[in-house]
């Protein structure tokens, strides 16, 4: 939260986050940088796809109540309140809805961006999962270089190592 504080109080010109993050960005309505942003792509066009995933345990006694949620949540009408609530949508439906994407603007390039999200391969038995603030911090140290004049192809090339080795750290091989 503080990043997108830096950044909607005009101390961080640009701002990369995950979608949930970038609703708090509409709290910066009251401080008149409203339509003066823009949204794009992340250079190379290799976004994190990250989302919903709803399961229901094999095991489970109770699978017809769990249907019943899953079907009260993947309606129409529910993901558009969750995405107001928060810009968190189990569907596609508020992604294509003229209204909220005038709330939110970059909702329409977070669409555009699954055309590109790379797929995720799977975990391998011995794979754990990452902790979320791990990838976070090697994103914000290196950031934070650049801002001190650390050249950034250097420091992109670091975070893609740094991530690179935590990924084979914690069990998940992942190569181009």
């Amino acid at each position: 939260m503080d990043t997108v504080r830096d950044f909607y109080s005009g101390k961080t010109a640009m701002l990369i986050t995950y979608t949930e993050y970038a609703s708090k960005i509409m709290d910066a309505i009251n401080r008149n940088i409203f339509g003066k942003l823009d949204f794009t792509f992340i250079p190379g066009r290799a976004p994190v796809s990250a989302g919903w995933n709803p399961g229901i345990n094999i095991f489970s006694k109770k699978t017809e109540i769990a249907y019943q949620f899953f079907k009260w949540l993947y309606r129409k009408d529910v993901n558009y309140y969750l995405t107001v609530l928060d810009v968190q949508s189990t569907s596609i439906y508020p992604f294509q809805n003229n209204e909220l994407l005038k709330l939110y603007p970059w909702m329409q390039i977070t669409l555009d961006n699954l055309k590109y999200a790379r797929k995720r391969n799977p975990r391998t038995k011995n794979s754990i999962v990452i902790p979320w603030n791990k990838i976070e911090d090697i994103v914000y140290l290196n950031t934070g270089r650049m801002f001190e004049g650390k050249p950034a192809a250097d420091c992109l090339r670091a975070i893609d190592e740094a991530i690179t080795s935590l990924m084979d750290v914690y069990g998940h091989f992942y190569r181009e």
